[in-house]
């Protein structure tokens, strides 16, 4: 029972963490295909979303294998991220940003449930 949950649990934050590496590699092709003077544009606003897209899987792949430094890692880049934001910062569109965010925290769960019973 334990090697069922275990599996469910790996699968959980595997795909979470490459949907939200998915993510972050489409912004950074974004920035590297644009133009010279576009990329100066883009370059700031982007660097928010871009720093939270890369803490939260740090944070729940730190959490799920138990490494605190990793999590903490996540974590501070997530307030980086934060403290970057401006008014002319770009996010990312609410359909995508939603089901990102809840499939984190359902992974995050289920890795505290599995930790809490096993």
């Amino acid at each position: 029972m334990a090697g069922i949950a275990a599996g469910l649990v790996g699968l959980l934050v595997s795909v979470s963490a490459v949907l939200y590496l998915g993510i972050t590699t489409i912004l950074a092709w974004k920035l590297a295909a644009e133009g010279p003077e576009t990329r100066r544009l883009l370059a700031v606003p982007l660097l928010p979303v871009f720093f939270q897209n890369v803490g939260i899987p740090l944070s729940v792949l730190g959490f799920a294998l138990r490494q605190t430094e990793l999590s903490a890692m996540g974590a501070l880049i997530i307030v980086t991220g934060v403290m970057l934001t401006s008014d002319r910062s770009v996010s990312l569109h609410p359909a995508v940003e939603t089901p990102l965010l809840g499939l984190a925290a359902f992974a995050l769960a289920a890795v505290g449930l599995f930790n809490g019973i096993f």
